[in-house]
């Protein structure tokens, strides 16, 4: 994630990273540390002004995200007097983009990956094409065959987004939804319905489901980028 008052820096280093195969989301300041809450890694930008304000934003983005890592950049290379060591790395806004790339390449490697995304499908070879699509895109995909597996797996893992099958044998998608909002009221949901099930999808969109997509005529691109949206968030 950038964070940065000036957009064109945002674009400036979106760009960088992007062409790195990296997801980038931008951001200015005041929508920092909402965002932050469930990014994997930080990159956060200030002009170094005094007063700090770069350590100070860093501070407020720790206490949101506890494990994220942070580099800083522009701003003075040691935090105010008693600052914890809360980021990690603080270069000068001038550094080479070679020199913050090695550093997210440093964290990427050093902090296991989280799985992003928990794919609940009782139909094996549908589940199994998505499953693989998702991840020759770079996402980490948990799999569920049943409303009753999909449930045990949130018990062990914390996905950041969850697709759902409607029609499902046993705990359909509609009761499996009603159950896994008890536990994870926030977790974005897009069911996955068959066309003559569309209504119901409306209807599980009352119930808290972020989004619908319809198969077989699911358009992967739309998926990629709807799914991109809602781990922005």
């Amino acid at each position: 994630m950038v964070i940065d008052e000036d957009p064109e820096r945002r674009h400036r280093w979106g760009t960088v990273l992007v062409r790195h195969a990296l997801s980038v989301h931008g951001v200015c300041p005041a929508e920092a540390a909402a965002a932050a809450r469930q990014w994997p890694g930080v990159i956060l930008i200030s002009d170094g002004a005094p007063g700090a304000d770069g350590w100070r934003l860093a501070g407020e983005l720790r206490a949101a995200n506890e494990r994220a890592p942070i580099i800083l950049l522009g701003a003075p290379p040691h935090g105010p007097t008693g600052t914890a060591p809360i980021v990690q790395a603080a270069l000068p806004l001038d550094v080479s983009d070679d020199a913050v790339l090695q550093e997210v390449e440093r964290w990427v490697k050093a902090v296991p990956r989280a799985v992003e995304l928990l794919l609940v499908d009782d139909e094996p070879r549908w589940r199994m094409i998505l499953q693989n699509y998702l991840e020759l895109k770079g996402f980490t995909v948990l799999t569920a065959g049943s409303g009753e597996e999909a449930l045990a797996q949130l018990e062990r893992a914390a996905p950041l987004a969850c697709l759902l099958d409607v029609k499902m044998p046993g705990l359909d998608g509609i009761a499996t939804l009603k159950r896994l909002r008890g536990s994870h009221p926030n977790l974005p949901v897009i069911f996955l319905t068959q066309v003559d099930e569309e209504q119901t999808a409306e209807e599980a969109k009352v119930l808290g489901a972020n989004d619908y997509l319809v198969k077989p005529f699911i358009s992967f691109e739309q998926l990629e980028a709807l799914l991109r949206v809602k781990l922005s968030r």
